[in-house]
């Protein structure tokens, strides 16, 4: 299945492949193995706490992540990426131009830690660059 676009055919496989690496990312870089409770005490919550709402906010979170693929199949096509390399220069420019203005306003505006900056933008950095290489890649 393909969507037509002005600039050429997306097709929707890669993008569920790269949208289920990403989300399967989240779910590690939030867990207690890596950042999960220094995240849990910088938003002030308990893990029992988020537990509860996690079924609820998992299918948000899926949706979000797959129309960040979406759009960054978009992005990697409109600037011609097609190799590794090509894939990190995007999701690193995408990184620095969208995702750590926007964020360091809001944390800035709400007062939130540094730490939980931090946490964000790694993960934010981490998706971009995978789901950009993957995309690139992709043929």
């Amino acid at each position: 299945m393909e969507f037509f676009l002005p600039h050429g055919h997306i097709q929707v496989f890669p993008i569920f492949i790269a949208s289920v690496v990403c989300f399967s990312i989240g779910t590690f870089w939030y867990s207690p193995a890596l950042f999960g409770n220094i995240w849990l005490k910088h938003i002030g919550r308990t893990k029992e706490e988020v537990d509860d709402r996690a079924l609820k906010y998992f299918g948000l979170a899926y949706a979000a992540i797959l129309l960040e693929c979406y759009m960054m199949k978009n992005v990697v096509n409109y600037l011609g990426a097609e190799s590794m390399t090509e894939g990190i220069v995007v999701g690193i420019i995408v990184w620095l131009g969208f995702s750590v203005p926007t964020s360091t306003f809001s944390y800035m505006l709400e007062h939130r830690s540094r730490k939980l900056l931090l946490i964000h933008s790694g993960y934010f950095l981490a998706m971009f660059i995978i789901s950009a290489t993957l995309l690139a890649m992709w043929k």
